[in-house]
């Protein structure tokens, strides 16, 4: 690492690096002040990615209005306070463009450290004096072998719904939850997003879908300032081959009710990820990934420049990727740019699901050439999936309904699709764990020895298990491994998938963080089988599974409420404890009548109202 003097007149080779070591020249630096409105000058704040053994990469955006030239590094913390030798841990970037990428390059890390930093930014109209973020961040760098970590998977939170998800509204404050409670849990050295995060099918107009991006990067800034986050790209990231074709008229127009030849979504959701996503590269990891020699999926569709490029270098579209961590191989795939390419329809046939030749072979020679004890896949859904529906309903092969890639295990080995031979290759490889979302709930499901596990949601339910195509894939939800003897567990419970790694053991354990309100999601005739955090601890005596009577909190008028399937008046009431967002917490209407979703752990005969976040599900797997 450079020292104060070295890094000087390492500057000094440019001409505005000059005017800056001019002006701070040898004397003490000024102190550096806070400064609360750094939103003046950066549209967001830091996300860290690429995180190596020796090196890391911290994505920041600048903000649209930026109109004068900005310094901007990285300074080593600790305890909060504390500048340890050396005391920067990057170069120093300069940039005047509005809403421009920076990333600053960390290197001279070792690793299994914890490092601390903060961002510290000048600008040319003031450039003796450093202003800094008034928060702290920190990541972990790569654990070598031997070492013992954790990390959680997250899935589908749909941040950019305009309604469901919609600021204010019960289901943000629940998905925001979820956050809150893996910042509290037992640190993570990273998190998997497995998609459909941004949730882009609203937007318009490519200013419309950058803006979802950068909405998601201020709702996770509590997760990207205290650990890496890797985005799996998900359906909803509009990143598909059958996106790809359109006009390269500026903001032509996208009807919501379907695709047609104007859209270009894939174009502006892969310059929007690139912008805010500071993914792998293809030349990050020794397990490469797109871009990488050999390996450059250019030419998977139709051989035309890519659309997304912008004078960017051939490949590096960061859209699969893999890297070993400890012990343990992960494997990131994207079923949706190769699929479909130049078409404006979707897939409604199992077969049409493709990671493409490119990314299958590089899949195989990525197995084929890992030590690592435990290996892990990662992917939206499935590349082909059941013959099931958006709705979870069957279909027919060719039929007039979309092929959605739904299913647990038991369609990892349908003839036809090229799950199978992923899940021949996994077999082959010794690749223990597919790990997906997609499908809305907690499954653990099990083929040939391999698992399957789908991590659920934190937002709210859904009724798809109570369809037929997701009851011949799942069997019933009130009732799992019945009609499917490949379920291990099956639950409809918001929450976050935990990880922990040894070089002998994984346990995995699905923690649920929230409680859904969804009247338009519970068929009729369900059981209302859901609690309320407030009531925690106390027992009720279950007369029959579908007729509970709660007492209720203290702060309520009414005295009780029958939770029995029918409507019943709002008591959504978040608990009390640090708040880590800004966002107000829902106003509570006296004439909300949604109902409750219903769980699988209803104890009979005696109900106990439990809190969260619960361990709702355990299990161990041994070398």
């Amino acid at each position: 690492m450079l020292n104060r003097r070295e890094f000087l007149a390492g500057l000094a080779s440019t001409s505005a690096g000059a005017i800056l070591a001019k002006a701070l020249g040898d004397e003490p630096l000024q102190p550096i002040e806070p400064e609360p409105f750094y939103t003046r000058f950066f549209r967001t704040i830091e996300m860290t990615g690429r995180v190596t053994g020796e090196s890391a990469v911290i994505n920041l955006v600048t903000a649209e209005d930026l109109n004068e030239e900005l310094w901007i590094r990285v300074r080593s913390m600790r305890n909060g306070r504390d500048f340890p030798h050396p005391p920067f841990l990057s170069r120093i970037v300069r940039t005047s463009a509005p809403r421009s990428r920076v990333e600053l390059a960390l290197a001279g890390l070792q690793p299994n450290q914890t490092y601390s930093y903060r961002i510290e930014y000048a600008t040319a109209s003031n450039p003796r004096r450093w202003f800094h973020f008034n928060h702290i961040s920190s990541f972990c760098s790569r654990k070598t072998a031997g070492r013992s970590f954790s990390f959680c998977a997250v899935a589908d939170p749909h941040w950019g719904h305009p309604t469901k998800v919609a600021p204010g509204s019960p289901r943000r404050w629940t998905a925001e939850q979820c956050l809150r409670r893996i910042l509290e849990d037992e640190p993570f050295d990273f998190m998997i997003d497995l998609g459909d995060s941004p949730y882009l099918n609203w937007a318009e107009t490519e200013s419309e879908l950058r803006d979802l991006y950068f909405n998601y990067r201020d709702i996770m800034a509590p997760i990207t300032r205290a650990m890496p986050a890797y985005l799996v790209l998900g359906n909803h990231e509009q990143e598909a081959g059958f996106y790809q074709r359109g006009t390269d008229a500026p903001d032509p127009p996208r009807p919501r009710n379907g695709l047609s030849a104007e859209q270009y979504h894939q174009k502006w959701a892969s310059k929007a990820r690139l912008l805010c996503i500071p993914n792998p590269r293809g030349d990050t990891y020794p397990e490469g990934g797109e871009g990488a020699p050999g390996y450059d999926s250019l030419d998977d569709w139709l051989g035309e420049e890519g659309p997304w490029n912008e004078g960017s270098p051939r490949g590096n579209l960061q859209n699969f990727y893999a890297w070993t961590w400890g012990d343990a191989l992960f494997i990131v795939l994207d079923p949706y740019r190769y699929t479909l390419v130049g078409s404006i329809t979707r897939p409604n046939c199992i077969s049409q699901w493709t990671l493409g030749p490119t990314q299958l072979q590089w899949l195989e020679d990525v197995l084929a050439n890992s030590t690592a004890t435990w290996k892990f896949l990662f992917s939206h859904h499935q590349v082909g999936g059941g013959l099931i529906d958006a709705q979870g309903c069957s279909i027919l092969e060719g039929g007039a309904s979309p092929a959605y890639g739904r299913g647990s295990a038991v369609e990892a080995d349908r003839t036809g699709a090229e799950q199978a031979f992923i899940h021949n290759l996994m077999l082959q490889h010794g690749a223990q764990f597919f790990v997906y979302g997609h499908d809305h709930v907690f499954c653990h499901s099990v083929k040939d020895g391999i698992n399957y596990l789908c991590t659920g949601r934190p937002p709210h339910l859904n009724h798809w298990w109570h369809q037929s195509g997701m009851l011949n894939s799942y069997g019933s939800i009130l009732n799992p491994g019945q009609n499917t003897p490949w379920i291990d567990a099956l639950y409809a419970v918001l929450g976050y998938a935990k990880f922990n790694v040894t070089p002998n053991r994984v346990t995995l354990q699905w923690i649920r963080t929230g409680y859904s309100f969804a009247n338009d999601m519970v068929p009729v005739g369900q059981a209302q089988r859901d609690w309320i955090e407030s009531w925690a601890g106390k027992q009720y005596q279950v007369d029959s599974a579908a007729s509970v009577t709660v007492p209720m909190v203290p702060t309520d008028v009414d005295g009780a409420r029958t939770v029995d399937g029918a409507p019943v008046p709002w008591f959504y009431q978040p608990p009390t404890g640090a708040q880590y967002y800004e966002q107000p917490n829902p106003v509570r209407p006296e004439d909300y009548t949604d109902s409750i979703i219903p769980l699988n752990d209803f104890p009979d005969p005696i109900a106990v109202v439990d809190t969260v976040p619960e361990l709702v599900y355990e299990v161990s797997f041994d070398i």
